[in-house]
């Protein structure tokens, strides 16, 4: 009796799973896409999983890395779906072939189609093919009106995919940019487009909690963003308890994103529809990272190649296999490139060569590729002129350089190819982000208080009439810890502690010169330089101070010192410096900062200065005088950064 009750079971079972197998793709039984084993499949849904086809939502947890692309003709939604999944299975071959294809289904308002992938090779530690590593990869594809959303779990993967895709071409640059570069970068990568030289990295990587505010305007200029994570405000995308936008990568240049690992699939197609819409709407365009190498639109005088750089993008991918690795490690550093460049022209010859033997000849030719959403975009075009003996590696050779985002060609005429743009070098003129603040009321140029006779400098300091720059510091301090240190090997003129923020600001101040004939500050007056270079050589001097123990010591060695007397806390003067020197050897995390107060520049000739059309306010040598006054400010700030403090200059309104 039980063996007929055990019969009739697994007769049961077996017309279950058939029946499951016959289901059509619908919104209840999703792409077949996910690399978990049959056992694991049946785990987690607590049914037998026989057939890929058996897959159903819950199982799927796709990471939402994609790369964006837009039709490159009329087809939107479902056919181009349907496009766009059969130039992915051309991209297949003996050792990478398809599992299972879902046709084109709707989520959230989205249409879905999915490919399952079996990879078979050998180990990379293994010679020859008596073994063979088997991996699933899923790929899917995502269609809102004309945008694409290609999502491959495998990066060596979803690049051959990429390249196969004749249907849809990558988003520019400048959308990519748009919509998903935000405020709080963590991450940033930079690539360089000057000149290679031992003095300045070719990349860099930097981590921080708001890199767009630790860049340095000057000195990172001839670097191009790479990629980055921030927090762009995407709607449907916050954090469902802070309400805070959500961290999100971005390659631009290739049209790449990555989030994270969805909690279901229900989310993943949520997640991918949010960011498909905002791809079709972005907001206006941002500077926060303008100062950055800027692309031109045309090749128009770009001349005389002389170096080649392989800048190899799979090293930023974090899922890359170790023979890709491998192979750009291989072009990138071992082999070398010999340049000669076309005469009057962007064209060069390059003769490659690894391990001392000449692997070819080959000819690159750059030429400006327009469309109407890439006016910037630059087409480089690799072909052998000769091949040497090993045509194998040369073939390699070739296809690992042919994209458009590893190679960097320099040239004499001061410009650089990189990323699929033309790039001018050379520097930028930049302006510091100025504090202008009201000083009615104040003698701008006075800088501490006059002196009668019978007088002493801090009787008058401490005078609560005083109408000088200092009395103007006095006014605006009156929270927290504010000492006057003013005199010969001074720390500062003001230094201000505020023990609840932690904040430490050290303060250098500088009057404006009046007038000869009215004795007083002319509100129309010109730019100047000279009239900051003592005080910003004053406050750089002085940058050791910012640190807590350092200036601790010195306030407390100059505790005779008759100007130790102007000292007040929350506005109330205070006896001596003992309070505040035990403030700041208490602190545990000091937030410095080095603030410049000169009011020579006003609001009204920053702003005038920054004019140019249809006809400049102010004449060539004041706005000259203005770009080497942001120059020296800007520098100011870069030792300040360098010291880990944040840099702020004061003008007047």
């Amino acid at each position: 009796m039980a063996r007929k009750k055990a019969a009739s079971a697994k007769a049961s079972a077996a017309k279950t799973t058939s029946a499951k197998a016959k289901r059509p793709l619908t919104s209840a039984a999703a792409p077949a896409v996910g690399t978990a084993g049959a056992g694991a499949v049946a785990a987690a849904a607590g049914a037998s999983v026989v057939s890929p086809a058996d897959l159903v939502p819950d199982h799927l947890r796709p990471y939402v890395a994609a790369v964006f692309l837009e039709a490159s003709g009329k087809l939107k939604d479902q056919a181009l779906v349907q496009a766009v999944l059969q130039d992915m299975k051309s991209a297949l071959s003996d050792t990478r072939t398809e599992v299972h294809a879902n046709p084109p289904a709707r989520f959230n308002g989205l249409t879905f189609a999915s490919l399952i992938v079996r990879e078979t090779r050998a180990p990379a530690w293994l010679t020859g093919n008596a073994l063979a590593d088997i991996t699933h990869q899923l790929a899917v594809v995502a269609v809102q009106a004309d945008k694409v959303a290609l999502v491959v779990s495998d990066s060596a993967l979803r690049r051959t995919m990429e390249m196969s895709i004749t249907h849809a071409r990558v988003v520019s640059r400048d959308l990519m940019a748009r919509a998903f570069i935000g405020d709080q970068a963590s991450v940033v990568w930079l690539n360089g487009v000057h000149a290679q030289v031992s003095v300045k990295p070719d990349s860099k990587t930097l981590t921080g909690s708001a890199l767009e505010d630790a860049l340095d305007p000057l000195g990172d200029q001839t670097y191009t963003l790479s990629a980055l994570r921030s927090r762009p405000e995407i709607g449907g995308l916050a954090n469902a308890i802070t309400k805070e936008a959500k961290t999100i990568g971005v390659a631009p240049g290739v049209g790449r994103i990555w989030l994270g690992r969805p909690a279901s699939w229900n989310d993943f197609t949520e997640q991918i529809g949010h960011l498909l819409a905002h791809l079709s709407s972005p907001p206006a365009v941002s500077d926060r990272f303008s100062y950055l190498a800027q692309p031109v639109t045309s090749l128009g005088g770009v001349r005389d190649a002389y170096a080649v750089a392989v800048r190899p993008s799979v090293l930023l991918d974090h899922d890359a296999p170790q023979a890709e690795l491998d192979k750009a490690e291989r072009w990138a550093r071992q082999a070398r490139y010999a340049v000669t460049a076309i005469p009057k022209s962007p064209n060069l010859l390059v003769e490659v060569s690894l391990d001392g033997h000449v692997v070819g000849k080959l000819g690159i030719t750059v030429s400006s590729a327009p469309t109407k959403s890439d006016p910037e975009k630059m087409e480089v075009v690799l072909a052998w002129h000769k091949r040497g003996a090993d045509k194998e590696l040369a073939d390699e050779c070739r296809e690992f350089l042919d994209h458009p985002h590893t190679l960097v060609l320099s040239y004499d005429s001061g410009h650089a190819v990189a990323d699929g743009r033309c790039f001018l070098r050379g520097h930028t003129d930049q302006v510091l982000p100025w504090k202008f603040v009201d000083f009615t009321g104040y003698d701008l140029h006075n800088e501490k208080p006059p002196v009668p006779a019978g007088s002493t400098l801090v009787d008058c300091i401490l005078d609560p009439v005083d109408t000088s720059l200092f009395g103007y510091i006095k006014k605006s301090y009156t929270t927290g810890w504010l000492a006057c240190d003013d005199g010969s090997m001074e720390a500062a003129d003001f230094i201000h502690f505020d023990e609840k923020t932690q904040q430490l600001t050290l303060i250098h101040a500088k009057a404006t010169a009046a007038d000869e004939t009215t004795g007083r500050v002319d509100p129309n007056r010109r730019v100047s330089v000279s009239d900051y270079e003592v005080v910003v050589a004053q406050g750089i001097k002085n940058i050791r101070h910012l640190n807590k123990d350092k200036l601790a010591q010195r306030l407390e060695e100059g505790k005779g010192k008759a100007m130790a007397r102007a000292i007040w806390r929350d506005g109330v003067l205070q006896p001596n410096r003992k309070g505040l020197v035990a403030a700041l050897r208490a602190a545990t995390r000091v937030a410095p900062v080095l603030a410049i107060l000169q009011p020579r520049l006003t609001k009204a000739r920053h702003d005038d200065c920054l004019v140019v059309t249809p006809k400049p306010k102010v004449s060539e040598g004041e706005r000259l005088r203005f770009k080497q006054l942001n120059a020296l400010m800007l520098t100011a700030r870069s030792s300040a950064m360098a010291a880990g403090a944040e840099f702020v200059a004061y003008g007047a309104k």
